[in-house]
């Protein structure tokens, strides 16, 4: 799942501002929510906001609201941890 949004978000970074907003959302989600308690205008860098729902004791990885900044530093998120992680030989 976290390729394809990676892939998705490397096609059209490029045509979005840093401080435009991104809401991934999956559509087959029913919110049973009629108002969203959002405040657009106070999404802070460095955030992904997520919430406490749809999780299953684990992340919630159907819906999240951050800047396109912020993104752009997840979108290397496995580079970066295979460039900061210590490999072993597992026959060791």
């Amino acid at each position: 799942m976290w390729d394809a949004l990676t892939q998705s978000f490397s096609k059209l970074k490029y045509d979005l501002n840093d401080n435009d907003l991104i809401l991934r959302f999956r559509s087959d989600i029913k919110i049973n929510s009629k108002k969203l308690h959002l405040n657009l205008d106070n999404v802070k860098n460095n955030t992904l906001y997520i919430p406490d729902c749809y999780h299953w004791n684990g992340y919630n990885d159907q819906v999240f609201l951050s800047k396109v900044k912020t993104l752009n530093k997840f979108s290397n998120f496995f580079e970066f941890v295979n460039n900061n992680t210590i490999k072993r030989n597992l026959n060791e």
